[in-house]
């Protein structure tokens, strides 16, 4: 080919390179040993694409969100209080809080959980302080709080918040008895504030719905407290009959009760059957 440029230059002559033709290179097949047993592997197969199938939509392949079915939680939460067991309760109120905080019975179950465990009590105490300012007519609010000051060692308080939960519900059987234990464990050998718990407690026991067995194991240790041990042997014989059985501490109060009575051979009876129980 010839290209001829402008004006009166020389044309110049481009040659193209002959092309050889080419030649393949021999392949020489060499033949290996191929695996045997276990180790052999099969061919890999080309897996071509299915156009029959239509592609996934977004909503397809984007990742499923697990889902907290709150309701089973707060069961669940609910049957491990009543097994006693804590850490599972505290797990349990505490992924339902995490899902949605505004689920203020679930952080009531959390606080007894911690409560009971003895643990993470300054976790407690604001969210109860919160509760109570916001739920104050709620028996088990009162209660809880009234337990948090128990747990906290804080006699007259846990008695002023017990005491608010009886004005909520009158029947109350565990503010009634937690009234008790504290006014006696106030008391300390005082007289008087023991005579003002077997007032108390008589007056509950004369009431409607409160003829619970811890009402009168709190009066028959008054009674025992005061010196009066006949009174405390009728009240700790109605113990064993609301309860459906003693158990170490009934066995040992009714022997300081026999003993004081000089009644020496069913005091030691009584200390027997206390070994017993507990053993």
């Amino acid at each position: 080919e010839t290209l001829f440029p402008k004006g009166d230059e020389v044309p110049v002559r481009i040659y193209r390179p002959r092309r050889e033709p080419r030649v393949e290179p021999k392949v020489v097949k060499r033949k290996y040993p191929q695996p045997t047993g276990q180790w052999k592997t099969e061919p890999k197969r080309e897996e071509k694409p299915d156009l029959k199938t239509e592609p996934k939509s977004e909503t397809e392949t984007r990742p499923t969100e697990t889902v907290v079915d709150l309701d089973l939680l707060r069961r669940e939460g609910d049957d491990a209080i009543a097994r006693q067991d804590w850490d599972k309760a505290i797990d349990c109120f505490g992924r339902i809080l995490a899902t949605d905080a505004s689920r203020w019975e679930a952080e009531l179950g959390l606080v007894f959980a911690l409560c009971n465990k003895g643990q993470d009590l300054d976790r407690a105490g604001p969210i109860l302080e919160r509760l109570v300012a916001e739920h104050a007519d709620v028996y088990f609010v009162r209660l809880a709080s009234g337990f948090y000051w128990v747990v906290r060692g804080e006699g007259k308080k846990a008695l002023a918040e017990m005491t608010a939960a009886l004005r909520i519900n009158a029947n109350g059987r565990e503010a009634i008895v937690w009234c008790m234990e504290i006014q006696l464990g106030l008391a300390q050998g005082k007289r008087r504030d023991l005579q003002s718990v077997v007032s108390e407690t008589s007056r509950l026991l004369a009431g409607s719905g409160a003829s619970f067995w811890e009402v009168y194991w709190s009066r028959g240790r008054a009674h025992n407290a005061l010196g009066q041990w006949s009174e405390a042997l009728r009240d700790f014989a109605k113990v064993e009959e609301l309860a459906g059985g003693s158990w170490a501490d009934v066995h040992a109060q009714r022997a300081r009760s026999y003993y004081n009575l000089r009644k020496f051979e069913l005091a030691v009876k009584e200390v027997d059957q206390a070994f017993a129980t507990e053993g």
